[in-house]
């Protein structure tokens, strides 16, 4: 099954990373969102209210940490 917030969200925010720098820490960013769709505030941000500006805004906010510490 398909959740379209976490494709959302994945897409978006990978779609922004260098594509070159991103190939040699993939396996580092598939750990990283791994990592999230097991925290429970993120898995919350993406399967209910996912329309909310609140639910959009925190599962953004916390992939973007997630990779940034990935991507340094």
């Amino acid at each position: 099954m398909l959740n379209i917030a976490l494709f959302d969200v994945c897409s978006v925010v990978l779609a922004r990373l260098d594509q070159g720098s991103l190939g040699p820490r993939a396996e580092a960013v598939r750990s990283a969102i791994r990592g999230l769709i097991e925290n429970d505030r993120f898995e919350h941000a993406v399967t209910y209210s996912t329309n909310s500006r609140k639910q959009v805004t925190l599962r953004f906010e916390m992939i973007q940490d997630a990779l940034e510490g990935v991507m340094i």
